[in-house]
């Protein structure tokens, strides 16, 4: 089954990492989820008014085998955004499948 619903509370969504080689993009996402994480009053008022998906790393297989942009099977995940196939795009067809959801 798919994770709840929030009727009402706008959804963000942050990645990173698509490409294995965008470590800046890491450190940017890690400054926003720390921020998000803080007692600041503009993070608390953020996180009363938005849900916020958060997936840290989208190709973390092709992260841990050194890939500057691609998966484990050689494919550049940032094509295949249109028509994901399940078995050689997994995670960014697992992430239009939740993202479908909530919308």
């Amino acid at each position: 089954s798919l994770p709840w619903s929030f009727p009402g509370r706008p959804i963000v969504f942050f990645s990173a990492r698509v490409h294995p080689g965008e470590t800046p993009g890491q450190y940017a996402f890690l400054g926003a989820l720390r921020h998000l994480l803080s007692d600041d009053p503009r993070a608390v008022a953020l996180r009363d008014y938005f849900v916020f998906k958060l997936v840290p790393m989208l190709n973390p297989d092709g992260v841990a085998r050194g890939h500057y942009r691609t998966n484990s099977l050689g494919l550049n995940l940032n094509r295949f955004y249109d028509n994901p196939d399940v078995e050689k795009h997994e995670i960014i067809w697992a992430v239009k499948q939740l993202q479908s959801h909530w919308a």
